[in-house]
């Protein structure tokens, strides 16, 4: 399931749990869509906690990230709230591939994790 969260703006906040779906990942794509619309810079927060995603989900997922390639600096960081280490791995792994600053907060530090990702573009 993944749910939008309030947040300050300029800034996409979602939390997603248990098996995403297809149209899970659809609604998280209309919220960053909407806000790319109203924003020149974007910052992310996600809290996750996921068993996995089915694949129609993890095709478009993969299919939407590809087609921001070219706006990635539209996206200055993001926060990454979890307690799975696989998603610490990936989110690691992203930030060394990727212009976007990354950062993994345990779920513990959510208040810190929000905080952070809030923080005007520079």
């Amino acid at each position: 399931m993944l749910e939008m969260l309030p947040a300050q703006d300029g800034v996409i906040a979602m939390r997603a749990t248990g098996l995403l779906d297809a149209a899970d990942i659809e609604r998280g794509i209309a919220a960053v869509d909407q806000a790319l619309n109203t924003h020149a810079r974007l910052a992310i927060y996600a809290e996750v906690d996921i068993t996995g995603m089915t694949p129609r989900a993890l095709l478009k997922d993969i299919a939407y990230g590809i087609s921001k390639l070219g706006e990635l600096r539209r996206f200055w960081r993001a926060a990454v709230v979890t307690d799975q280490h696989w998603i610490h791995w990936i989110a690691r792994a992203e930030n060394a591939l990727f212009p976007v600053e990354i950062r993994v907060f345990p779920i513990a530090a959510k208040e810190a994790a929000i905080s952070w990702a809030s923080e005007r573009a520079p």
